[in-house]
Formats: C-alpha cells, structure tokens, sequence
C-alpha cells in the first residue's frame, strides 16, 4: 500500500511539474488560446491598464485571405496581454472579398488601401492614418501566436529608447515585419511612403531606415500558429 502511494505522489509531482513547465514556456495558454471562447478575451482586455497613458499605441496587422481562415488565435494572443493597446488594426486591400471571424470582429478596426504595398500594408496605411506625434504603431504578421508580455516587452524597450525603432529577430540583426516591430510615428517620411512597386517589403524597411536609430529584442515566447 506505502509503494502504491509513493508511486501515485511521484507520478503526480511529475506530472504538476510537466505543467509547470509548460505554462512557463507559455504552452498552456497556447491551447487555451485555441479552445478558449473570444468574448473571454475581449471582456478582460477592458480591464487591462495601458503601458503608458500619454502614448497611443496602434497594433497593425495585414492578413491575406489565407490568413483571416485561422486568424482568431493570433488576435485572441492580443488581447491576452499584460498591456493594452488604444486600438487593434487590420488592414486589407480594395477589392478583396475579406470576411473577418464574427467571433473578434468586435475587437479589431478594419481598414481598407488602394495601394496595395504587400506586407507594408501592416505599416503604411495605419502610420498616414495615424498622424499624431506620440503614436507608437507595431507591425506584426499573421502567423504567429504572441506571448503574454510581447506588447510590453517592445513598449518597455521603447521607453528606454524613446526615439528608437525596436524590433524582434531572434536569429539577424535586421527588422522583420512578421517577427514584429515598433515605430514611433514620427520616423516616417513621405519618402517611405512612396516605396516602388513590388519592393522586398523587409529590404524596403532595413534599406530606408539603415541610418536610423535601432534596438533588437530577443522573445522566445512567440509561437508559429498552428
């Protein structure tokens, strides 16, 4: 009977540990994210202070039609964060037929463009848009669930380095759109804007800002969606 029990307390420990581990590296909420209803996420994202009041925080996203097929998870990973962003945008090109999810509808702004600029829809639109000076946008991609504390992550560097773009690149030392990055508004000129017809969307952005301040974040809590 002792052996039995010491054997149910070692299984048992092992397995409290497994999920310890797991919910460290963020599995966990993984598959809530997953199994878990939106109205969940959208209601507790209200509760959520703001990193910093004085700054408008835009988060941008531009999904193919591809990607709005499985899209939930990622916004849902949005909402699910340590810090609250003024708003949560998508943006898609005029013409395309795009049906955003009933489920986060409420949650995201949609925005359409006449131009379309590839991946910089994530960046573009949103920062002609956003004219305000302290504005903070962060282009993110499609394709990936975003850990907890992301938007804080990037925000915090951010206000260690005011006028600095931040990103994330866990391998290069280059700005990535789909990995995330932030800009404060006003590094944008209008010779950014006039990018030349399909342009490299991540060369365009090294190449026009390779003189401009910049600080990489290493995050290992992002995940590719499944």
């Amino acid at each position: 009977m002792k052996k039995a029990l010491a054997l149910i307390s070692i299984i048992t420990s092992l397995i409290y540990l497994l999920y310890l581990c797991l919910s460290y590296k963020g599995l966990i909420r993984y598959s809530e994210l997953y199994i878990k209803s939106p109205k969940k996420y959208i209601n507790n994202y209200k509760k959520i202070q703001k990193f910093d009041k004085s700054k408008r925080v835009v988060i941008s996203l531009a999904p193919s039609i591809k990607d709005l097929q499985n899209i939930e998870p990622v916004i849902k990973s949005l909402l699910n964060q340590t810090v609250q962003a003024d708003l949560i945008s998508i943006t898609f090109l005029y013409g395309d037929k795009y049906k955003i999810p009933f489920s986060i509808k409420d949650s995201v702004a949609v925005y359409r463009t006449n131009i379309d600029y590839g991946d910089l829809n994530a960046i573009i639109p949103t920062a002609l848009r956003e004219g305000e000076a302290n504005t903070q946008i962060i282009a993110l991609g499609c394709d990936k669930i975003y850990g907890e504390n992301f938007i804080e992550e990037l925000l915090e560097t951010s206000k260690q380095n005011p006028d600095n773009i931040i990103y994330c690149n866990n391998k290069e030392n280059k700005c990535c759109i789909k990995q995330g990055i932030l800009f404060p508004i006003n590094i944008f000129s209008e010779e950014f804007f006039n990018c030349p017809e399909n342009i490299n969307s991540d060369e365009w952005t090294n190449k026009f800002f390779i003189n401009k301040p910049k600080t990489k974040i290493t995050y290992n809590l992002n995940y590719i969606k499944i």
